[in-house]
């Protein structure tokens, strides 16, 4: 614990593009840190698969900081959840080509208006 405040840290660098694109987004960010009180930011750089960190750099990760350790604790635990669940649905399409995969389709009407 530093100064009363709890700080703790999520790499996700290894985690499939798509899964790091949506742990990373406002819209899941946002609940949790108002949840929790903590403050989460993105830090490091990517590295593709085998390159490694020179000094000075670091793989891309989540650092989040609370007013308290238990603050930051509670928010790393639910990020991992998330994250969790979103490879859970990333597997599942992949095993699954096609099923739950439904892409809307809007086709313009004879007046010019789409509809689905």
């Amino acid at each position: 614990m530093n100064g009363g405040y709890g700080v703790e840290e999520l790499e996700i660098n290894d985690f499939p593009q798509n899964a790091r694109w949506r742990l990373t987004r406002k819209e899941t960010l946002a609940p949790i840190s108002e949840w929790t009180g903590a403050a989460i930011s993105t830090r490091g750089q990517y590295f593709a698969p085998g390159r490694i960190p020179g000094p000075g750099e670091r793989k891309l990760y989540l650092f989040i900081e609370g007013p308290n350790e238990q603050s930051a604790k509670k928010a790393k635990s639910e990020l991992k959840r998330v994250l969790e669940d979103i490879m859970k649905q990333t597997l599942q399409s992949a095993s699954h080509p096609g099923k739950n995969n439904f892409i809307e389709t809007r086709l313009p009407s004879e007046n010019g208006h789409e509809v689905a």
